[in-house]
């Protein structure tokens, strides 16, 4: 799931915030940490193999909706931060190579662990991530990125009651009414989408600039954000039960387990909001900032296919066999071990990266397609 914190300069006339907020960087890190607790959960590994009824089975599902919001809190970080960043292109050449790097490293993986997963087609897939939607938030995101300039400069000519319309047209049309309706009939895959990190952009951009929650306290944030995630961990439980108890079958249990579901929309915009709001000693700053830039890379390491196929699908469904405490223990360490591995890994690539000047090269990318769009367009600027 994505380090999405790029995007274009804003008007001068608002005199937004441009100290770091360590609140959000720390976000970041939560929501990437949370990512891989979904990732261990997924229904491929422990929740398919849930006993219905059990302490453990709704313990398992109060876990899984405190993480889910996550990949949501991800997306809206970039229309948080990317409202009052410098939009560069060689932000997302950069960006590239590292989702290249993590391709070939996998292939690499695939390789060794079982030649026959492996072969030009293989290869083909990791040369082009974005084609093949080798990583769906990716592919969603490198598509947003082209974007975020026409969105920033949409919201400097809005004045605060059009934002709020829009706000809550697109919370309406592309949340709510697909919840009610109990059918994507957008075309938004569930949240899995370009379409989707787009509203998640203009909302987090809306709570930026708009300082939504400066006025509210830590405390009620809190209280609402409890309310909203027992809403969705209690719409599951409610409605097993009483579709079992009516219809002798369970369905629509999963209604709000959705990241276009306004109960999670409305969690990640509280959690956001909440961690706007915290502030750190110099010493713990430092520790965030050091760690904030490493997430992305767990991200593309342990979601990889090859690396998913090998180290995580499936991998994890014997913990069931433990005693409860102990199956949440396992579970939670080895969200631990996955999110260290990956930091280390993403720590090292870094410092390959910086020792062979990727950065530099990215930039000399970007001079030269700004040179050929001016000879072609005969601009002054890209």
């Amino acid at each position: 799931m994505m380090n999405t914190a790029t995007a274009p300069v804003v008007e001068s006339s608002l005199l937004l915030e441009k100290k770091r907020n360590y609140g959000i960087d720390l976000l970041r890190i939560i929501s990437m940490f949370l990512v891989v607790c979904m990732h261990v959960l997924g229904k491929e590994n422990i929740l398919d193999n849930l006993t219905n009824g059990t302490w453990l089975y709704y313990s398992v599902w109060l876990l899984y909706t405190l993480a889910y919001p996550a990949v949501n809190c991800y997306a809206l970080i970039s229309g948080y931060v990317g409202y009052t960043s410098h939009h560069k292109y060689s932000n997302i050449i950069n960006l590239h190579f590292q989702v290249w790097f993590y391709s070939f490293l996998g292939f690499s993986v695939g390789c060794v662990m079982s030649s026959g997963e492996v072969g030009v087609v293989s290869a083909v897939k990791a040369l082009f991530p974005v084609r093949y939607n080798t990583y769906w938030y990716y592919t969603a995101y490198f598509c947003l990125f082209f974007f975020m300039p026409l969105l920033n400069k949409i919201f400097e000519g809005l004045n605060k009651a059009s934002a709020t319309k829009l706000v809550v047209s697109v919370t309406v049309i592309y949340s709510i009414l697909p919840t009610v309706y109990m059918r994507d009939f957008i075309g938004l895959s569930g949240g899995y989408s370009f379409l989707w990190l787009l509203i998640l952009y203009i909302i987090g951009v809306y709570v930026r600039k708009y300082r939504v929650f400066e006025k509210s306290s830590k405390r009620n944030l809190f209280l609402w954000l409890v309310g909203s995630l027992l809403v969705t961990w209690l719409s599951k439980v409610v409605i097993e039960l009483i579709s079992e108890t009516v219809l002798g079958v369970v369905m629509f249990q999963d209604l709000l387990f959705s990241y276009i579901s306004p109960t999670v929309l409305l969690s990640a915009v509280l959690i956001l909001g909440l961690f706007s709001k915290v502030r750190f000693k110099n010493s713990i700053n430092k520790l965030i900032t050091f760690i904030a830039p490493l997430t992305f890379g767990i991200y593309l390491l342990h979601e990889n296919p090859f690396i998913r196929s090998h180290f995580v699908t499936g991998k994890f469904a014997y913990y069931l066999q433990f005693k409860p405490i102990i199956t949440i223990i396992a579970i939670l360490g080895t969200v631990v071990a996955i999110f260290l591995i990956g930091l280390i890994v993403e720590f090292v690539r870094q410092k390959l990266f910086k020792l062979i000047r990727v950065n530099k090269l990215s930039l000399w990318i970007e001079g030269v397609i700004a040179c050929i769009y001016r000879k072609v367009f005969n601009k002054k600027t890209l």
